[in-house]
């Protein structure tokens, strides 16, 4: 974060046998550390990634690849900016209207 604080902490919740240990993740942001949505919002991504249990890493991964491709595609699609190209012009009139009027 740019500024103030943050803290990720981590528990261990009961393990059930035969399965994957399983953990509690709490992040707490102090009020000045909040600097934008945009940035809270892709710290928390990285941690949801970073807390992503082994198993499921390799298909939150290929979806987020997913994801960004389909973005980086919707960005490459824009048009681009015009050649910056000058044309000299001549002013041939100049004319004055009268106040725009709105009637019922």
């Amino acid at each position: 974060m740019p500024s103030g604080r943050a803290t990720i902490s981590r528990s261990d919740l009961p393990q059930v046998p035969g399965e994957e240990p399983r953990h509690r993740y709490q992040l707490m942001f102090s009020q000045d550390a909040v600097a934008g949505q945009e940035i809270v919002t892709r710290f928390v991504a990285s941690c949801m990634v970073f807390a992503m249990p082994p198993r499921g890493l390799e298909e939150t991964v290929t979806s987020l690849w997913d994801i960004f491709e389909y973005h980086r595609e919707e960005l490459a699609a824009l048009p681009t900016a015009p050649n910056d190209k000058y044309v000299t012009g001549t002013v041939v009139g100049h004319g004055d209207r009268g106040p725009l009027a709105i009637s019922e």
